[in-house]
C-alpha cells in the first residue's frame, strides 16, 4: 500500500498493512519557522515526505459570496486586521492581532457586542449568497486526481462552522456569547437561522461539485465552551441536516472536536456524519480512543495530545501503544495528535514515531 491507498482504505474502514499515522502541522508556516535547517526552509509536504507518514492537503476553494444590501471590507494595518460590516440597522467592527507564534490572525475585538448588534449581524448573515466558483467540480476533481497520481496524501474540504460554534468563537465571544443566549435566546435564534440558512447553500455546493475525499465542519467541539445540553439543542439539528445533504450525495462529512467531549459522545454519535476527528486524550482533552469507539463504528481520528509529543519518543511510543492497546480493533482509524503538533516536537521525532507505527501489529 502507499501512504494514500492506506488512508484510504482506514477512511472507509478496510484493512490496512499498518495503521496509518497523520501528524498535524501548522499550515501557517509556523512550524517550519520554529525548526532548524534544512526543515525551515521546507515546505509541509515536503516534511511530511521525510517523515514517511500520511497527510491531508487542503481542497480548492468552493465559493463565490455576493452581498446584497450590506458590505463588508477587510483593512490591514501591521499586525491589525479590522473587518468593518454595512448594514441598514449600523456598522459592525471586528479587530484581529496577527500573532507570530503561530504565524496567524486571531480574534481580539468581536463584531457583536450588544443587543442592538445581533440585529445587524442577523441582517448580514441575510443579505449573503453562495454559489460555486467557475469550474469548482472540475477543479476539485483536478486536485484529487492529482493526489491519486501523488499516492501520498488524501484530500480534506472545509465547511465552517455550526452557528452555535461560529458565534462563540468568532462573533460575540465565550463570556459574551453566553450572556446573549441567556439575556436574549430569540434574537440569538434568529441569527442562527440566518446563518444555518448560509451554511445551507455552502452545504450544497459543496455536495454537488466537491470531489474531496473527506470533507470537514471545523467544530472544535469542546465541554469548556459549550455544555453537552447546548450542543444537543443548538448544534445537533443543524449537523444533522448538513450531515444528510452530504451522505445522500455520497460525500463523506466528518465533525472535528478537538476539545473535551467525553460529556458529549452520546450525542455526537448521533449526527449521520462519516466520521468524528481531532480525538484528544487526556490532558488536553478529555476522552480516549476507546469511549469514542465503544459508541460507534465510524471513522475515528485522534489518540493523543499536545502534551504527549512534548516528551521524548520512547514515551510517546509507549503513550501511543497503550492507546491503540485498548481499541477492541483498529479498523476505521487514523492515528494523529489530536489538536495540531506543537512546535517544539521536531520531524526527528515524527520519523522516529512512524517507524514504529509501521511495526505496530494491526488487529
Amino acid at each position: 500500500m502507499n501512504r494514500r491507498e492506506r488512508l484510504i482504505a482506514a477512511i472507509e474502514g478496510k484493512e490496512v498493512d499498518h495503521i496509518p499515522f497523520w501528524p498535524k502541522l501548522n499550515y501557517f508556516g509556523a512550524y517550519q519557522k520554529a525548526n532548524a535547517a534544512p526543515f525551515d526552509s521546507m515546505e509541509l509536504p515536503e516534511i511530511y515526505d521525510w517523515v514517511g507518514c500520511a497527510y491531508f492537503m487542503g481542497d480548492v476553494w468552493p465559493f463565490k459570496r455576493t452581498l446584497s444590501g450590506c458590505e463588508a471590507t477587510v483593512e490591514k494595518d501591521d499586525n491589525r486586521q479590522i473587518t468593518r460590516i454595512k448594514t441598514p440597522a449600523g456598522d459592525l467592527e471586528s479587530v484581529s492581532v496577527f500573532d507570530e507564534s503561530t504565524n496567524s490572525w486571531t480574534p481580539h475585538e468581536m463584531p457583536v457586542k450588544d443587543e442592538d448588534d445581533l440585529d445587524k449581524m442577523i441582517l448580514y448573515f441575510r443579505s449573503m449568497t453562495f454559489e460555486a466558483q467557475p469550474d469548482y467540480a472540475q477543479k476539485s476533481a483536478g486536485f484529487r486526481a492529482q493526489a491519486e497520481a501523488a499516492g501520498k496524501y488524501a484530500v480534506l474540504a472545509n465547511l465552517g462552522q455550526s452557528p452555535l460554534m461560529h458565534f462563540i468563537e468568532l462573533i460575540a465571544g465565550l463570556q459574551e456569547g453566553h450572556f446573549f443566549l441567556i439575556d436574549c435566546e430569540e434574537k440569538v435564534q434568529e441569527l442562527f437561522e440566518a446563518m444555518h440558512q448560509v451554511n445551507l447553500q455552502k452545504a450544497k455546493i459543496m455536495a454537488e461539485g466537491c470531489e474531496a475525499d473527506l470533507i470537514c465542519l471545523y467544530e472544535n467541539t469542546s465541554s469548556t465552551m459549550i455544555s453537552p445540553d447546548q450542543y444537543e439543542k443548538y448544534c445537533m439539528p443543524h449537523l444533522i441536516e448538513y450531515a444528510e445533504i452530504f451522505r445522500d450525495a455520497g460525500k463523506k462529512l466528518i465533525l472535528h472536536m478537538c476539545g473535551h467531549i467525553d460529556g458529549m459522545i452520546e450525542h455526537f454519535v448521533k449526527v449521520p456524519a462519516w466520521g468524528y476527528e481531532a480525538i484528544t486524550t487526556p490532558p488536553v482533552g478529555n476522552t480516549h480512543l476507546e469511549r469514542v469507539r465503544a459508541q460507534t463504528d465510524k471513522l475515528l481520528i485522534g489518540g493523543s495530545n499536545a502534551c504527549l509529543w512534548m516528551k521524548e519518543p520512547d514515551e510517546i511510543i509507549a503513550g501511543l501503544e497503550q492507546e491503540l492497546d485498548a481499541l477492541p480493533h483498529h479498523r476505521g482509524l487514523v492515528l494523529n495528535t489530536g489538536g495540531e503538533l506543537p512546535q517544539g516536537c521536531p520531524p526527528e521525532t515524527l520519523r522516529k514515531v512512524q517507524a514504529w507505527i509501521e511495526t505496530y501489529p494491526v488487529k
